[in-house]
């Protein structure tokens, strides 16, 4: 022990430390931090979804309130994912930005760094286009300086022992703002600010015409029945990258086209030695599609055609 000004200070402990400086590593902060990271990740999806319910789709998407069912099952998984990252990420962050001075820039500097192998892990799995990894990244810097941010200015509560309502507040305010934006979604989308997709409706002499895939591939649709096919895409062709003609399918038959009501339900059924037999109408009113799905109902896989 050694002993200053305002008293006894332990051997090897700093000025700062002795003078209340409460510690990073504590199961408090890393719990707050952590519901954060979830929080942030829980208005991510409901942005997502809501934002997202005019993309194009090959199936009709979950209704959006689901949300207020499924979020709470997703806390399961995603507080331990967010313990994790708090224990790896945030507060290592936030110890390293406090050594480096501990002004406010220093910790979105610091975030952005430590997150940079991560966002680099996640391009190479999903084989992410530069900008996509980029915008990965970013979102990731920003959800780690927030939690780090959080830890930061909760400091005048652990100093005071008050963590425990601290936390109780946090996770409250937390799911009120969940709660908060899963509402103006849903009323929004009731009142038609949000526009849901729709496949367009159509007659079978707008579907009558050459079809491409993009990559090559094309359909001929006559208006006698007669359908055409040449190098077009197929289920092996798709999932086997760099596939050669021979899983592609060329030949002629025939085309019917199903007409319905619900515009989901419409459909082409095809007839040709070695292609895919059933294509949903897709696409856009001004650009009609034909789309054919496979594999997983629930996450299927799907490849388009386009005039």
């Amino acid at each position: 022990m050694r002993t200053d000004n305002r008293g006894p200070v332990a051997t090897g402990t700093t000025r700062r430390e002795a003078h209340g400086r409460p510690r990073l590593w504590t199961v408090r902060t890393a719990l707050l931090s952590a519901g954060v990271l979830f929080f942030e990740a829980a208005l991510l999806v409901v942005g997502v979804t809501f934002l997202g319910l005019d993309d194009e789709t090959p199936i009709p998407q979950d209704d959006p309130g689901l949300l207020l069912l499924t979020l709470p099952l997703l806390a399961c998984v995603a507080l331990p994912a967010g313990l994790l990252m708090t224990v790896t990420v945030v507060l290592p962050s936030l110890g390293l930005a406090r050594r480096l001075g501990g002004r406010r820039w220093v910790v979105p500097a610091v975030a952005a760094a430590a997150t940079l192998p991560l966002a680099v892990l996640v391009k190479l799995w999903w084989a992410l286009s530069m900008t996509r990894a980029l915008e990965c990244w970013s979102l990731l810097a920003v959800c780690v300086a927030a939690a780090a941010g959080a830890v930061a200015l909760s400091h005048r509560h652990l100093r005071t022992g008050r963590t425990a309502s601290l936390l109780r507040r946090g996770y409250a305010y937390g799911s009120l703002a969940v709660l908060a934006a899963c509402g103006l979604g849903l009323g929004a989308r009731s009142l038609g600010l949000i526009e849901e997709y729709r496949p367009p409706t159509v007659a079978q002499h707008e579907l009558v015409g050459a079809w491409t895939d993009g990559e090559g591939g094309r359909l001929r649709l006559a208006s006698d029945g007669t359908a055409v096919a040449d190098r077009l895409r197929t289920e092996e062709d798709d999932a086997v990258e760099g596939a050669s003609d021979a899983r592609r399918c060329t030949g002629t038959g025939t085309w019917t086209f199903q007409s319905a009501t619900d515009p989901w339900e419409q459909s082409v059924r095809l007839s040709i030695d070695g292609c895919a037999t059933e294509w949903n109408v897709g696409g856009t009113d001004r650009r009609p599609g034909l789309n054919h799905v496979y594999g997983d109902p629930d996450s299927p896989d799907w490849f388009r055609l386009r005039r």
